[in-house]
């Protein structure tokens, strides 16, 4: 079973704090990648993975619901943590036996005037392993291929999980006699994360500019949005996979994208 136990009160009227404690189950399965061949005794199977989130936060509004303050703490405590990795040419599934992923959530939106929408929302994340052995650890060998041994990643970083992330945004809307005029900047930031469990290989952090301009006409039916994605061209991957014996293989995300929209209503 999965269910969810949840605690609040209000101290104020716009001032309310919570504790709450979730139990998540993802079902286990076999997987298809077999090189030796497909009876039952060759094919690995996957234990379920479940997971115990506990919570405590706080949403709160002032200033006449000009300023909205919420902040949560959490702790997940998993066990048979899925995790995929790259093995004789295929995706497989394996469990990575226990991880506990701790953090700190933020988010703040304000409007110091009506037509000025202000946002932030940062994280922080200790994600570690608690318990791994038998995991898959990845060096190159002199020459140049790269192997997978085993070690123990207890203590290791999860991967894909920066420890610092945020985002950042601001929107002014006006209207005009000719339609409503909507401007948009947003900054989102990932710091680094690793790909693999021995926490040898990274993606480094970066941030993204993303910007719009949207004209709406004043019947609401029409509308065209000049927008850019990645304004500062930066290259990231959104994922990396350790390929043996072929070495990193990275998932670029897109350049600098940039359009025109037109949207009609009917």
């Amino acid at each position: 079973p999965s269910f969810r136990v949840a605690l609040d009160h209000k101290f104020l009227k716009n001032l309310l704090t919570y504790i709450s404690y979730n139990r998540g189950y993802n079902t286990g399965g076999f997987n298809e990648v077999s090189v030796t061949g497909f009876s039952p005794s060759q094919i690995s199977s996957v234990k379920p993975e479940t997971v115990d989130a506990y919570e405590v936060g706080v949403k709160s509004e002032w200033f006449d619901h000009r300023l909205r303050v919420n902040g949560a703490a959490f702790w997940y405590d998993y066990r048979n943590m899925q995790q995929d990795i790259y093995s004789n040419g295929g995706l497989e599934t394996v469990n990575a036996a226990a991880a506990r992923i701790r953090g700190v959530d933020l988010d703040i939106a304000g409007r110091p005037v009506p037509a000025l929408t202000l946002t932030l929302g940062l994280e922080y994340l200790n994600p570690i392993y608690t318990r791994y052995p038998n995991a898959p650890v990845y060096k190159f060998v002199p020459s140049g291929a790269l192997i997978a041994t085993q070690g123990n990643a207890a203590g290791r970083n999860t991967v894909s999980a920066p420890e610092v992330s945020g985002n950042a945004s601001a929107g002014y809307d006006f209207e005009t006699g000719i339609g409503d005029f909507a401007s948009a900047l947003t900054v989102t930031y990932s710091g680094a994360w690793y790909a693999d469990v021995s926490n040898s290989f990274s993606e480094p952090a970066h941030a993204l500019v993303n910007l719009s301009e949207t004209w709406s006409s004043l019947d609401g039916k029409n509308s065209v949005s000049l927008w850019c994605k990645n304004c500062g061209n930066v290259y990231y991957d959104v994922g990396i996979n350790l390929l043996t014996p072929v070495g990193l293989v990275g998932n670029p995300a897109a350049p600098r994208t940039f359009g025109i929209t037109y949207h009609r209503s009917f």
